[in-house]
């Protein structure tokens, strides 16, 4: 029965011709073989969509659309959550790997789990080179079991609690759900953390399944986006837009929710600051954190993640307090 199901692996692609072979490569060689491909390069400036061409000769499977011009990242996801066809639909990024069984897990899980709209897989952590550099960040409440599956409740809540610890390239949707009921990747109201309210909106179309073996293998570099922009970030992350946005207008009546709200506050406030110092950019004043410092010390005993960000935000905060009396008294 996993056989017959049709699996539509969307691509989407700029400059990526140093990674998009190994790529392709590796979801050609899944284990699961009823696939179509689709890449979707957007107006890339380099030999990527030359690279496609070559791969779609070379198999059927491979089909290449081409941007006349940048539509944007957003653009080029909602081009390819309205390409989904077939039983099941992933968006899989250019500079990843998959492992060749992942396809196949993903797959048995949904035909085995009804009630899901989507599954997840856990990711090991690559750089440039393709070297291990660890697992993805899993929250402690999940480990130890090989698969689980969530409601909206459970999802955004260990998400407000952790962060999003989805790894974006390795959720796979019926493909219905992601063509007629998603329908778009909403970069407008989300920016970088549009994913995250993608996976909260299909725990509220079916439960959300995620599968704890790491099948995938993310690439993180310093040429990233997302390491770029964490380094050079000196505005409110958009995660913080999601959480708002979920919560909506009854955030003060739920006082666990609130302070996992003003931890990843205060997390966010102390990243900028350190970017700030680190820039030397005198032009630029320090974010303030909109709670009480103290009131987010009962979290320091909950894990070791709020633990550690913590204590590094409070010596932030108290370096760059520091460092901002200094300057005024000069």
């Amino acid at each position: 029965m996993e056989a017959q199901k049709l699996v539509t692996i969307c691509v989407p692609t700029f400059n990526s011709q140093s990674t998009l072979p190994e790529t392709l490569e590796s979801i050609l060689n899944q284990s699961h073989r009823n696939l179509v491909i689709k890449i979707f390069d957007n107006a890339s400036t380099d030999g990527t969509l030359g690279l496609a061409e070559k791969f779609a000769l070379k198999d059927s499977r491979i089909q290449v659309f081409s941007n006349p011009t940048n539509i944007g990242a957003e653009g080029n996801f909602n081009r390819c959550l309205q390409a989904a066809e077939g039983d099941f639909t992933a968006i899989f990024h250019a500079d990843d790997v998959y492992e060749t069984s992942m396809i196949e897990s993903q797959v048995e899980f949904l035909i085995s789990h009804t009630e899901c709209s989507a599954v997840a897989a856990q990711a090991t952590v690559i750089d440039a080179l393709g070297s291990a550099q660890g697992v993805r960040f899993l929250p402690p409440e999940l480990r130890g079991s090989e698969e689980t599956t969530h409601s909206f409740e459970d999802l955004f809540f260990l998400t407000l609690k952790y962060g999003n610890f989805i790894t974006c390239p390795s959720v796979m949707a019926k493909s219905s759900v992601y063509r007629d009921v998603i329908k778009t990747w909403d970069g407008s109201n989300f920016g970088s953390s549009a994913d995250l309210d993608v996976w909260l909106r299909l725990s509220k179309v079916g439960r959300f399944g995620l599968l704890t073996k790491p099948l995938m293998r993310y690439r993180v570099s310093e040429a990233s986006f997302t390491v770029r922009e964490t380094k050079r970030r000196f505005t409110e992350h958009d995660l913080l837009k999601v959480y708002r946005n979920y919560l909506g207008p009854h955030t003060f009546q739920d006082p666990e929710k609130l302070r996992y709200l003003r931890f990843h506050e205060f997390k966010d406030a102390a990243a900028r600051r350190l970017n700030i110092l680190q820039a030397r950019r005198r032009d630029l004043v320090f974010p303030k954190f909109p709670g009480h410092v103290l009131s987010l010390f009962p979290l320091v005993f909950k894990s070791r993640y709020h633990f550690k960000f913590l204590i590094v935000s409070y010596m932030i905060f108290f370096i760059s307090e520091t460092f901002r009396i200094l300057r005024v008294h000069k």
